[in-house]
Parts: structure tokens; C-alpha cells; sequence
């Protein structure tokens, strides 16, 4: 038995309006990039939230979003704004939980480990924005809105996929 194994293999990710959702943390991996060397965070995103107002057909709950977080002291305000944004908790805050201060070393993956396990099934209002990277276009969050303000309409949690 043959099995045929398609170019775009894992392209299933829809690339997405930019702009304004609501969307809750389905699930996080962790691992390092083998380019960089560095540990990142993968964070996979579900949309709540319709972004096709008025198009007759689409619908942009369910879709998945994914985006990635670096553990590297030059990106850790994307990690901060993640958790501020799902948690409303900062990374020292975190700290303070791991080692009593708001400053200091961590190991990386107990730090992933803390912030996976508070963010996962927290609903966060986002901007997204559409970024070309090694020729791919695709999704990325470019940053987290207020839902006070947001005035984006959502689905109930329970009811997506």
C-alpha cells in the first residue's frame, strides 16, 4: 500500500482577516526551534468570534489560529502580553508564584508549564494581523485588545468545535 504524502502538508490553517477577534487558548506545546535553537511556546487558538461581517457563506468561528512565543530575553514582552491578555496576570506575577520574587532565573519549561496550565481555555480578545515568514503568509497575533472595548460579538464558549 502507497500512501501519497501532499506538498503542503500540515497548510491547513486558513489565512485569516486582519483585525479585531475574540478567540480562546485550545491547547500549548513546547518545544525547541530548530532554526534558532531557542525554546518557543505554541500557542493554538480557537476563533469566537465572527470577522466576516455580512459574507454570506463564511464564517470565521471554529477557525484555528496558531502562533508562537519565544523564550529569549529579546521577546519575552509577546510572552508578558500573552499572559496579560488571557490572564491578566504579568510574567513577574508569575515569578513571584515560581520563586518568591518578581525577578530571576526560571527554568524555561516550568515557566511554560505555568503559563500553559493558567492561559488553556481562556478566552482573550485579539488583533490579528497577516505575516510573511521563509515565503509562508499566515496569521499571527499582533496584539490583545481590551473586551471591554472590543465591541466584537462571540460565540458561546461550549458551542465551538
Amino acid at each position: 500500500m502507497k500512501i501519497h504524502i501532499p506538498k503542503d502538508l500540515g497548510d491547513e490553517i486558513p489565512l485569516l482577516p486582519d483585525g479585531p477577534c475574540t478567540a480562546v487558548v485550545k491547547d500549548t506545546t513546547f518545544k525547541k526551534n530548530m532554526k534558532t535553537g531557542n525554546y518557543q511556546m505554541y500557542v493554538k487558538w480557537i476563533v469566537t468570534s465572527e470577522m466576516y461581517q455580512g459574507e454570506e457563506g463564511k464564517t470565521t468561528v471554529g477557525e484555528p489560529i496558531l502562533d508562537n512565543y519565544s523564550f529569549v530575553d529579546q521577546a519575552l514582552w509577546r510572552l508578558n502580553n500573552l499572559c496579560i491578555g488571557t490572564i491578566n496576570k504579568s510574567l513577574n506575577d508569575i515569578a513571584v508564584e515560581l520563586i518568591g520574587e518578581t525577578q530571576g532565573d526560571i527554568d524555561a519549561e516550568d515557566l511554560y508549564k505555568a503559563i500553559a496550565e493558567r492561559i488553556k481555555g481562556q478566552e482573550a480578545n485579539l488583533i490579528l494581523e497577516a505575516e510573511t515568514y521563509d515565503g509562508k503568509t499566515r496569521t499571527k497575533v499582533k496584539e490583545f485588545g481590551n473586551s471591554a472595548e472590543s465591541g466584537i460579538d462571540t460565540a458561546p464558549i461550549d458551542e465551538i468545535p
